[in-house]
């Protein structure tokens, strides 16, 4: 089996199609910091789906545990988002962490997802993903980029605890019922806990050179989310025993390591059984995306600079 992203002239071309597709207006620094983490954000998404082959989830070469979605789709989707967090960084260029930010921010937020139904027919391909990034992209441009790793998380919880009092929360999606049902974080808990599961990833060490074993390296980054998250995207088209089955066989692969047979071997089999009982880890596929953000910003190992 071989362990496939895409190129970073791969990733140049799209960005050069969004850069023609919006109308938005990049002007002087605010534009300029604003389009960057906009296009940051929708390159890391493609990088995400684009990344082959994953357990359960959409890639280049399956749709796996989906049947309402393909990785065009999906490429189309993160498109699409590029305004919602160009506007979600304008509209927090040195702004206070607050509950202004928090509903206004929101509102930018549902608008986007009314732009993703639009595209996709009604299919949810990023609404997790506008959550996440929505709210590292917020707190990035309050600061400049000017804080680490463990600053953003925290500001990022205190953001997402301030109420929307312009939305009225649905108790009725999979995540709110499975959070109920089995007593585990939703997108919403998560974030204002400040995501621990990002944290708790990022301190775990890795075998591969994210430059130079770029797939195994993401691949393995996503293995090690899948086996810490409380993932309801799983939860949800199961129950909470295959749950911790799915985070037991991500760990077992961690452990067997991606580039000694049995464990590529063992990977094979992941992917077959998530995609056999359709299995997807929707949530992990979201961080990921997340850290890969972070990673190529250089938010992480502190590199950061604009």
């Amino acid at each position: 089996m071989i362990l496939v992203n895409r190129s970073m002239q791969g990733e140049v071309a799209v960005m050069g199609q969004i850069r023609m597709a919006t109308k938005l207006p990049v002007m002087g620094t605010q534009g300029s910091l604003a389009h960057h983490l906009a296009m940051m954000a929708v390159s890391a998404l493609i990088l995400e789906v684009s990344l082959s082959p994953k357990p359960g989830l959409v890639d280049r070469w399956s749709n796996n545990a989906h049947h309402d979605m393909d990785w065009q789709l999906l490429v189309h989707s993160a498109e699409s988002l590029y305004p919602t967090f160009y506007q979600i960084a304008l509209r927090s260029l040195n702004a206070p962490i607050g509950q202004s930010l928090r509903e206004d921010i929101a509102e930018i937020g549902r608008e986007g997802e009314r732009i993703m139904l639009q595209i996709t027919n009604g299919i949810n391909t990023h609404k997790g993903a506008i959550w996440i990034l929505g709210l590292m992209i917020a707190v990035l441009a309050s600061y400049r980029c000017e804080l680490s790793f463990s600053q953003l998380l925290e500001m990022i919880g205190k953001l997402a605890s301030y109420p929307d009092r312009r939305y009225c929360r649905d108790h009725s999606t999979n995540g709110a019922v499975v959070g109920r049902k089995y007593g585990i974080r939703g997108a919403l808990e998560e974030a204002r806990a400040g995501f621990p599961s990002l944290s708790r990833v990022i301190a775990m060490p890795t075998r591969y050179n994210k430059v130079e074993q770029q797939a195994l390296y993401w691949i393995e980054r996503l293995l090690q989310l899948i086996a810490v998250v409380e993932d309801t995207c799983i939860a949800s088209r199961s129950d909470l025993k295959t749950l911790q089955e799915v985070q037991d066989y991500a760990l077992n692969i961690l452990v067997l390591g991606l580039d000694r047979p049995e464990g590529v071997s063992a990977y094979v089999e992941f992917c077959h059984y998530c995609r056999d009982h359709y299995l997807s880890p929707g949530g992990s596929a979201d961080l990921l995306a997340a850290i890969i953000f972070l990673e190529k910003l250089g938010v992480i190992d502190g590199t950061v600079a604009f």
